[in-house]
């Protein structure tokens, strides 16, 4: 398990797959422990204070702005500038999150009736590959999902690809 506190790559999100660790940043996007103030996301949101731990293993983010969204740790969020990303209610069955996990299902929106429904933490349930039959996730309605550049099915030309047919895919 990484037990550190930077974020690591590819290689090292490749070794530290599945540990819980949930650090790993790209040049386009970061899991939310790894965003730092000053960071603005693709919907313009700029952090204002270091990421904590907002329980059940979502974290924590503070906006400039005031305001705040809690997100799986697991989901990688596109930043301002270049990259692939998408709106999660705009997720499509095959899109491939920057850190490999595969949208198996449309996704929906949590109505505010609904027990599931927290405002800025789960409005919008996407399930993603995970244990035998995908794994749900609420996330805010408005922060951009860093999308893998390739299409459904990946690459094994790739490394990411490679990486996401051997361990992702494997039980599907």
């Amino acid at each position: 398990m990484y037990f550190g506190t930077k974020p690591y790559g590819l290689e090292g999100y490749i070794r530290n797959h599945g540990d819980g660790s949930n650090m790993y940043r790209g040049e386009t996007f970061g899991q939310p422990r790894t965003l730092e103030p000053g960071d603005i996301l693709a919907n313009g949101l700029e952090i204002a204070e270091e990421s904590y731990d907002a329980g059940n293993g979502s974290i924590g983010l503070i906006f400039v702005d005031g305001s705040r969204r809690e997100v799986a740790a697991r989901v990688p969020l596109l930043l301002q500038g270049e990259g692939r990303g998408k709106l999660p209610m705009q997720l499509e069955v095959g899109d491939i999150f920057a850190t490999g996990c595969v949208v198996l299902t449309k996704p929906g929106v949590y109505e505010e009736d609904d027990p599931r429904f927290e405002q800025g933490r789960h409005e919008v349930d996407i399930n993603i590959t995970g244990g035998f039959d995908g794994h749900h996730i609420g996330v805010p309605n408005d922060l951009f999902i860093a999308l893998y550049s390739e299409t459904y099915p990946p690459s094994s030309d790739t490394t990411f690809g490679t990486f996401i047919l051997a361990n992702t895919l494997k039980n599907e």
